[in-house]
């Protein structure tokens, strides 16, 4: 399985560029070899985002240009007879090439750049609640679908709410009635039991990941506060 990719691309002027890697990456480096200006990307941070640093060192969070993840439909770039499709970070199974976009700074004027990309260790996705306030026994992001991305219940996955710092554990991935997508996730605590103390409400910015990828340590995890 290959977990890394590089290559030197010949920039041509302003146009979108798409490359082929095999895999979804989870990190992308551009470095224009002229003069060592450099772009960033993440996966978790969105499609069309990017960190880029410019003259004196300076850094620049971007998050209305950059870099997309696409799905080629063939394996050569050769057999490829219109753009690939544009896929969301959560989708990353179905990624396997990424966008340069054209308006990033230093695609133009056929420079070369040096494209570095890694492949994900672990699986750590982004949503946002939908599925009302002060809702104590699941998130939901109805965009998601958060079984196709590999997410599993019985404790074995993580749920972060950014907005207000709380953890708890995956207990179900659910599709809810009138839904097309098992978007929905109940949260347990370590044992399984229901958490009264949960608390979501719509537009929280949540992550969610399997145990293997949390930190040390984990007290706060056992129940959400």
């Amino acid at each position: 399985m290959k977990d890394y990719y590089s290559t030197i691309v010949a920039t041509m002027d302003t146009n979108d560029l798409f490359i082929f890697l095999g895999f979804c990456p989870d990190v992308v480096k551009l470095t224009k070899l002229s003069d060592g200006q450099d772009n960033y990307w993440y996966r978790i941070a969105g499609n069309d985002s990017s960190i880029s640093r410019v003259a004196a060192g300076d850094r620049t969070v971007n998050t209305d240009k950059g870099i997309k993840l696409v799905k080629f439909e063939v394996n050569s770039v050769f057999d490829q007879t219109s753009d690939p499709t544009v896929v969301t970070p959560n989708e990353y199974v179905d990624a396997n090439g990424i966008q340069l976009t054209s308006d990033i700074a230093f695609l133009a004027d056929d420079n070369l750049v040096f494209v570095e990309a890694w492949r994900m260790n672990h699986v750590f996705l982004k949503a946002t609640h939908d599925g009302g306030d002060a809702v104590h026994t699941y998130m939901q992001d109805s965009s998601e679908d958060f079984k196709k991305a590999g997410v599993s219940g019985n404790q074995t996955w993580l749920i972060y709410n950014q907005t207000n710092g709380d953890y708890a554990y995956v207990g179900e991935v659910l599709k809810p009635s009138g839904q097309t997508k098992f978007c929905r996730l109940t949260v347990t605590d370590a044992d399984g039991n229901a958490l009264a103390a949960a608390d979501f409400d719509d537009d929280d910015v949540c992550y969610v990941f399997p145990k293997a990828a949390a930190w040390y340590p984990l007290s706060d995890i056992t129940i959400m506060t």
